[in-house]
């Protein structure tokens, strides 16, 4: 199993994005939902993160390639 598809990574990056690294979303995988990344930041940082910012954060590493 590749190491960035393991449902404690992307919490991982999610918490990096809330700490200091406002790159982190862009790093989780696909396959994890942005429904899902709102509800984790709202729950463990109270963060009310938007899912259309979530989309533009991911998406911006794209444009990047």
């Amino acid at each position: 199993m590749n190491s960035q598809h393991n449902p404690t990574n992307w919490r991982i990056l999610a918490d990096r994005f809330i700490w200091y690294d406002e790159n982190a979303l862009s790093l989780i995988p696909e396959d994890v939902s942005d429904k899902e990344i709102q509800e984790y930041l709202y729950l463990y940082h109270s963060d009310n993160i938007t899912i259309k910012e979530i989309k533009r954060l991911r998406a911006e590493r794209v444009k990047g390639q």
